[in-house]
């Protein structure tokens, strides 16, 4: 009777306890209740019944519960669909994208050196992958500043920078583009 009480009881949910093994039923319906919790939380119960000395000689019966190991948590597989768009602008001192132009992957006006040559003298802009180029009339790309944009979006379009769009700024806003 010694080894069967020694021996750990697991219990898993949708399994009825084994009352006959224990003593009290107030331990009993105590160990149920867990079960059943622990099945709504979705985590299998683990008890293991541990027997200790008490001070006078006396066996007592204790339960431990553990808990189930960490399971990894993976982030969503990433696809075409739910991808985040990425932008570049290349940008040309002359029409239909001709010439050599400068790449750029974010926001520059005249303090940025590669983007020295473009203001006051932008005529076009290859813009590639899914969004809005907006460029502007003032350094600090004030709201009210905006000459025009290039606007790539639609379920047509797609994320990848290898789908490009060339297009010619308006002759009046070639010579005011200060930033973009």
């Amino acid at each position: 009777r010694d080894s069967a009480l020694a021996s750990s009881l697991s219990l898993r949910p949708g399994l009825p306890a084994p009352a006959p093994a224990m003593k009290s039923p107030v331990l009993s319906a105590l160990l149920v209740l867990a079960a059943a919790l622990s099945a709504e939380a979705g985590a299998p119960a683990v008890f293991h019944r541990v027997l200790r000395q008490g001070r006078r000689g006396h066996t007592r019966r204790h339960l431990r519960h553990q808990e189930p190991p960490p399971v990894p948590i993976l982030g969503p597989p990433v696809n075409d669909t739910n991808m985040l768009a990425v932008q570049k602008a290349e940008l040309f001192n002359m029409v239909d994208c001709q010439g050599s132009g400068a790449e750029f992957t974010s926001s520059a006006n005249a303090f940025l050196t590669p983007f020295a040559p473009y203001v006051g003298n932008l005529w076009s802009v290859k813009f590639c992958g899914k969004g809005t180029f907006f460029f502007y009339a003032t350094p600090d790309m004030q709201t009210l500043s905006v000459l025009g944009h290039v606007t790539r979006c639609g379920e047509e379009v797609t994320k990848h920078l290898g789908s490009c769009q060339c297009v010619n700024l308006p002759p009046e806003t070639r010579a005011l583009v200060q930033s973009f």
